[in-house]
């Protein structure tokens, strides 16, 4: 009974040090005119507005095997999810006010197709530089299976000489239906 108890410990213990509280919002949309976008919106986030927000990402979205019709995501980051809703109360006030050229170019070449968070559970918190490739949405059944054997590959992934990364993220609301977790190399 002692062995499987220090087993289940060093488990609970490994999987809470590879943890890295980042949650993440981010909204799937369908650009028309991607060079106008990126451009208001980089103005935007240099804005006075766009510098109290969170740190963010956009990224053009290529999807394989999905219904989703996005092109890019646009990807909010902070360790309190309190911060991730003011974003958006922050956002919306622009809109609302139409204040700042990223609203006229969002409104008229942007289509949201989708909304959801998520939260990192087994990530290297020094290597979150969004150096990734694929982001793979599964289903898992067992998550502690799951996580047990992902620890593991990341254990030999991180021994490799090379850089990169492979984190695996937990769905916490929205997606595409029947994806439960996210695995970003």
């Amino acid at each position: 009974m002692k062995k499987p108890l220090i087993g289940l410990m060093m488990l609970l213990f490994a999987f809470q040090s590879n943890a890295q509280q980042i949650t993440w919002q981010c909204s799937n949309v369908k650009v028309d005119n991607a060079p106008a976008f990126i451009t208001v919106w980089d103005q935007f986030m240099n804005s006075d507005l766009g510098k109290m927000m969170t740190p963010h990402a956009v990224f053009e979205f290529v999807n394989t095997n999905s219904t989703n019709p996005s092109t890019h995501q646009l990807c909010w980051f902070s360790d309190d999810p309190a911060k991730l809703e003011a974003n958006q109360a922050m956002f919306a006030s622009a809109k609302f006010m139409e204040l700042f050229p990223v609203v006229n170019t969002y409104i008229n070449n942007v289509e949201e197709i989708s909304n959801y968070m998520g939260q990192a559970l087994i990530a290297d918190p020094g290597d979150f530089s969004l150096r990734f490739s694929v982001l793979y949405g599964i289903n898992v059944k067992d998550p502690a299976s799951y996580a047990a054997a992902f620890t593991k590959m990341k254990a030999a992934f991180d021994k490799r000489e090379s850089s990169g990364t492979v984190e695996l993220h937990e769905m916490l609301a929205g997606g595409e239906n029947g994806v439960t977790h996210v695995v970003i190399v």
